[in-house]
């Protein structure tokens, strides 16, 4: 296992598309504070330090799954995990060193990302108002996201010898759970009223005129109450994005479900990739 997540390591500093991300996300963390501080002096603006660095989270889903294609999808096109099955090498210890490589190449890449957005927007825009604390458990979600999405995309892509047909899957996984997410998040946001087409006139008691003039207000139909509204609160912080919408808020009320909801997604797929992947017929 230690000689196979070696390997994985040595492959990763070699890899291009590791130190392309690491360095989009860079200058992504330093672009953002930039143009920021410029807006602020040009035009009076105002922002925060916290709403820069909730930039991210948006982006971890579909950058977790074209790095994960792009590292593990060469496994099977060079022949690399049939080598490591006829080394001696078991496939769960393969898995496991894979998903490993994966997810610590994330967390870099993120972490980075956070470091250069903190340290230049505090410089350029304004410190942190947030209590550390706060920080920390947003650094700790985000993180969490980050190895949630690469667990499920590290099942998908161990279970399709076709790179191309990987690429596809976790493409369309990605924009799925995204529209989903943002689907859910319209619902929860959505208005208990809503003003109808009627217009109320309201007169002064000396009956010199209108006083004002206001469009009469009625329940939402699509508002979602009582048992349908906690389901959809618990939908947005299974799904990953959910959590992303969230944290681009910074709405951290409901932390510990999202780190509970993580935690269980990570070891699920991990579960179940290791089931089919136990199973599959390498050819």
């Amino acid at each position: 296992m230690n000689n196979l997540f070696s390997a994985y390591l040595a492959r990763l500093i070699k890899n291009r598309a590791f130190w392309v991300f690491l360095i989009f996300m860079i200058g992504f963390g330093a672009g953002a504070p930039v143009i920021a501080h410029h807006e602020m002096v040009k035009y009076g603006v105002s922002y925060s330090c916290e709403s820069r660095l909730a930039w991210h989270v948006m982006l971890t889903g579909l950058i977790t799954a074209l790095f994960t294609v792009w590292f593990l999808g060469t496994e099977y096109s060079d022949g690399t995990i049939r080598n490591k099955l006829v080394a001696g090498h078991i496939r769960r210890n393969i898995y496991l060193a894979s998903l490993g490589s994966c997810i610590l190449a994330h967390m870099i890449i993120l972490l980075v990302h956070m470091l250069v957005i903190s340290v230049l927007g505090q410089w350029l825009i304004a410190p942190f108002s947030v209590k550390a604390g706060e920080l920390a458990l947003f650094y700790l979600l985000s993180l969490l996201i980050g190895i949630t999405f690469t667990s499920v995309y590290t099942m998908l892509v161990m279970q399709n010898q076709n790179k191309s047909a990987a690429v596809v899957l976790c493409v369309l996984v990605c924009f799925t759970l995204y529209m989903a997410a943002f689907y859910i998040y319209a619902m929860l946001t959505a208005p208990e009223m809503i003003p109808t087409g009627d217009v109320v006139t309201v007169f002064t008691n000396d009956g010199s005129g209108p006083q004002n003039i206001e469009r009469e207000m009625i329940p939402n139909p699509k508002y979602l109450r009582g048992v349908w509204r906690t389901v959809y609160e618990w939908l947005q912080d299974i799904i990953p994005f959910g959590q992303a919408i969230s944290l681009a808020e910074w709405k951290l009320e409901n932390s510990m479900r999202m780190i509970c909801c993580n935690l269980a997604l990570t070891v699920c797929s991990t579960l179940v990739g290791l089931y089919r992947f136990e199973r599959k017929d390498l050819r």
